[in-house]
């Protein structure tokens, strides 16, 4: 099921209530998500879309209704490369960056790494950091399941505004998401909060930040405008189970 909205229309109308049940599951109290991510893209795959070589369901979705920016992209959490090498055939310069050296080298050793008629250059680098550019730099910045990675506010927030700076005026931030109405993490949940809740996956140690549309524009968005929003859903086996996913993808404008 597809639903296709523009910017003026009201996205509290697009999002359904939903109940939740608080497990028990519990995080580890350290996670060292370095080692995670280069045990996930080194074999120990424990997410479908990992190794994946296709670009992000999501992503091609979006592509058929609204139209990228040409210019300089920045793929932000990359992983295999699988969403630059869309944007660099689609003719633009992309910085793949990633924190997780394994990752990277899937990149760059895939054969659509030379094939891509953009360019494409890798940065290993933790986007917990500011981001190693200068102002006003990216016409585009992609957020494919990287931020929600992120559950400490403070933090997500923080990478947004870095987001906000390095895009130009006109710069917009595409961003994918599984949001709060997802059936496989609906059943991780590892505690709630004022905008949606937190899962937590024993399968990976691996924590996200789920939230609504509406929470969504009203705590996290602020230095930008919503030009569109495509919510999604669809059928993914998940280590042999069969789960309705949820997803929105929302395209956001800096605010000038």
């Amino acid at each position: 099921m597809q639903r296709y909205l523009d910017g003026n229309l009201d996205p509290a109308a697009i999002v359904a209530s939903t109940a939740i049940t608080q497990t028990d599951i519990r995080a580890p109290l350290k996670i060292d998500a370095r080692r995670i991510w280069n045990k996930e893209y080194g074999g120990e795959v424990s997410i479908p879309s990992s190794l994946r070589s296709n670009p992000s369901h999501a992503l091609l979705e979006l592509c058929k209704h609204f139209k990228l920016p040409q210019g300089k992209a920045l793929d932000l959490g990359c992983g295999n490369g699988r969403n630059s090498f869309l944007l660099a055939n689609q003719g633009m310069d992309v910085t793949a960056i990633d924190f997780s050296e394994v990752a990277l080298g899937l990149l760059t050793s895939s054969s659509n790494y030379l094939t891509s008629h953009g360019s494409i250059t890798t940065l290993n680098h933790d986007i917990e950091e500011n981001l190693p550019f200068e102002d006003s730099h990216f016409d585009l910045i992609l957020d494919s399941y990287c931020l929600c990675h992120f559950t400490e506010v403070r933090i997500y927030k923080k990478i947004l505004n870095e987001c906000a700076r390095v895009l130009k005026k006109t710069g917009l931030l595409v961003q994918i998401h599984l949001d709060n109405l997802d059936k496989y993490y609906l059943e991780r949940v590892e505690r709630t909060t004022e905008f949606g809740h937190v899962s937590y996956d024993p399968a990976n140690n691996l924590k996200k930040l789920h939230y609504s549309v509406t929470s969504y524009l009203r705590y996290f968005a602020e230095n930008f405008e919503l030009q569109t929003i495509l919510p999604i859903e669809f059928v993914d086996n998940v280590r042999g189970k069969n789960y309705v996913r949820s997803i929105f993808v929302s395209v956001i404008k800096k605010k000038t």
